[in-house]
This record gives structure tokens, C-alpha cells and sequence, in this order.
């Protein structure tokens, strides 16, 4: 069960986790640390890391967080 709080982030991580934005996730910094490891252990969201070392790990969703916000909008 998604609080109303972790399906905002959720959302605007699956926003952020389409290509036509350009760099692909949210960087990782931007989110509550309490916020990113409810949503990692819950398997919503995955870490992964640019090619570059001067850029921040991005968080992506995954597939069982996009089945997470279809199963509750709003």
C-alpha cells in the first residue's frame, strides 16, 4: 500500500524515468532518504549509475512500481 506521500514521489520518478527528459530518473539527492529506501525495499524503484563518474546515481522506476500507482491512482 502506497501512502499518499511515496505515490507523489513515485509519480514524479516515473515521469522523470521516461527518455524525452533527457537524463534518464531523478537524481538520487533530490529525494528523502527515509522516502528512497521505502520505496527500494518495497521494490518500486531501482538505483542505477551514469557512465560518467561526474554525475549523481539516478533512481528509475521499475515495473512493480508502475503496477504500484495503476493499482492506486490518486
Amino acid at each position: 500500500m502506497l501512502t499518499t506521500q511515496d505515490r507523489k514521489w513515485l509519480d514524479l520518478i516515473r515521469m522523470a524515468s521516461t527518455r524525452s527528459r533527457g537524463s534518464l530518473g531523478e537524481r538520487d539527492d533530490l529525494l528523502p532518504p527515509k522516502v528512497l529506501r521505502r520505496l527500494e525495499r518495497a521494490g518500486f524503484v531501482d538505483r542505477i549509475t551514469p557512465h560518467n563518474p561526474v554525475h549523481k546515481d539516478r533512481i528509475v522506476i521499475t515495473e512493480a512500481g508502475r503496477e504500484a500507482l495503476a493499482a492506486n491512482p490518486n
